[in-house]
């Protein structure tokens, strides 16, 4: 995959500019920056009034929200890997390690801004930005996206990848577990991290067929 290096610097820029309008929301209010409040604010009185009501769109963004991040994505890892041949297996590749990168990146940057949840936000005890959920489901579709789009078939499953994290993301604001500003902060996040990452695709992939022959060479001296 050729990609301009401009376009994760771009994107980096983007969550660092927004990082530091959230930041002055919750700590200074230096910048005069209500229209992210305001933004926030009002679509959430529009899911509480609007759409909450519905009981069984209620389930649906809960199933979304409780197993589309790290079970979802852990199996379209774990089958990429197995059945995907050599563009599923970097594609997988790189989704786990940027997954791997945020994980503790998104857990740094909530306790430093430590922006509090929405006040209807259940069983959520860590800082609201950036989304963590946001942050691992737009990786992956991206990473899916950037490598695993070949064939039609191919295509057609990062298509389905990238709707899910899309309600992944959805949900997350429906059920005022985050802010929109949280969610656009997390997918900023999580694109910058995949686009790093896939610049070493080709090396990650190479590391990866080494240890693999290294590991069949003992696997086959001990069977001998």
């Amino acid at each position: 995959m050729n990609m301009p290096k401009i376009i994760p610097l771009v994107i980096l820029l983007s969550f660092i500019i927004w990082t530091f309008l959230i930041f002055d929301v919750e700590k200074f209010s230096i910048m005069d920056v209500n229209v992210i409040t305001k933004l926030d604010n009002t679509l959430g009185s529009y899911m509480d009034t609007k759409v909450l009501k519905i009981s069984s769109v209620n389930f649906f963004m809960e199933f979304l929200s409780d197993y589309g991040r790290e079970y979802f994505w852990s199996i379209i890892i774990v089958v990429l890997f197995l059945f995907g041949k050599r563009d599923g297996r970097i594609t997988a590749l790189i989704i786990f390690i940027s997954i791997i990168i945020i994980i503790p990146v998104n857990t740094v940057l909530k306790e430093v801004i430590d922006k509090d949840r929405p006040l209807l936000a259940h069983n959520e005890s860590s800082g609201s930005y950036p989304s963590g959920h946001a942050s691992i489901v737009t990786a992956g579709a991206l990473g899916s996206l950037l490598y695993y789009n070949r064939v039609r078939e191919q295509k057609m499953v990062s298509v389905l990848l990238i709707t899910e994290a899309f309600l992944v993301c959805f949900s997350r604001i429906y059920l005022e577990s985050h802010y929109l500003s949280d969610v656009i902060g997390g997918a900023l996040l999580g694109s910058f991290i995949v686009l790093a990452v896939s610049f070493y695709a080709e090396s990650i992939y190479t590391i990866y067929c080494r240890i693999y022959r290294q590991i069949r060479k003992l696997f086959n001296k001990e069977n001998k």
